[in-house]
């Protein structure tokens, strides 16, 4: 026969102490293991939308660098009304430079061959030679022609020079006003290929730079060394370029 034992009450407490426990402990397991899974689902939720963003990014990385840029170009067309009124002269016509027009058809062939107005050439002629390459960079032919100059004086001559030969043969004529210059005020000037330059200018359209040389009072022989020096330069610099000259108003 089995004789049935009574535990006692001390066992039968310590059995139900360990049965809450285990209760408790199964409670506490299910609440990590769900927030464990919200903060994956986070976590995933988070590295997703970066994903987005970052697929949604140019696949260029300098598309918006040269979109801002090319804001800051100074170039206008043809058809800018803007820039064509700021060739414009006013008043008294008479005596107006090589960069100012006496007409809007005049205006647009300055504009056409990349001459600036007075106005932006000072405003590029105050800029630092890291501002003026960023420009250049953008595009902007004016300022290739300021920035060639300025090397050409202030760096290495002949540098200036090849960035200036460049901008002629893109048929930037203003860039051979930059080049007579450099001639004119470098440290020992040559005032004849200063003339030469100018010459060329005219030869391609512009009939205001025969008056430009005409303010360098040249002896007789100068000019004539100019023009030969000028008919020699012709073939280098214009290229498969046809003159196309400056309306006269």
């Amino acid at each position: 026969m089995f004789q049935v034992v009574d535990p006692g009450p001390e066992q039968y407490a310590r059995g139900k102490i360990m049965h809450a426990r285990s209760i408790l402990f199964t409670a506490i397991l299910a609440v990590t293991a769900t927030a464990c899974s919200e903060h994956t689902t986070s976590d995933q939720s988070s590295v997703s939308t970066t994903t987005d963003r970052a697929v949604s990014r140019p696949a260029n990385p300098d598309q918006a660098p040269r979109a801002i840029a090319s804001q800051h170009s100074n170039v206008g067309g043809p058809n800018d009304s803007n820039a064509i009124t700021q060739r414009l002269c006013t008043g008294d016509c008479r005596d107006a430079g090589p960069l100012e027009a006496k007409s809007q058809e005049e205006a647009e062939w300055l504009i056409r061959h990349k001459y600036p107005s007075q106005a932006e050439l000072e405003r590029l002629r105050s800029d630092s030679l890291d501002i003026l390459q960023q420009k250049v960079s953008a595009g902007d032919p004016t300022a290739a022609a300021v920035l060639g100059k300025r090397i050409a004086m202030e760096k290495n001559f002949m540098d200036g020079q090849v960035m200036l030969r460049n901008q002629v043969l893109s048929g930037n004529v203003y860039a051979l006003y930059a080049i007579s210059e450099s001639y004119r005020e470098s440290k020992v000037p040559n005032p004849v290929d200063g003339a030469a330059y100018l010459r060329l200018a005219y030869i391609m359209g512009d009939h205001k730079a025969a008056i430009e040389i005409a303010k360098m009072r040249l002896s007789s022989a100068e000019l004539a060394a100019a023009d030969s020096r000028a008919s020699l330069l012709y073939k280098g610099f214009a290229g498969d370029q046809v003159p196309d000259p400056r309306p006269q108003g």
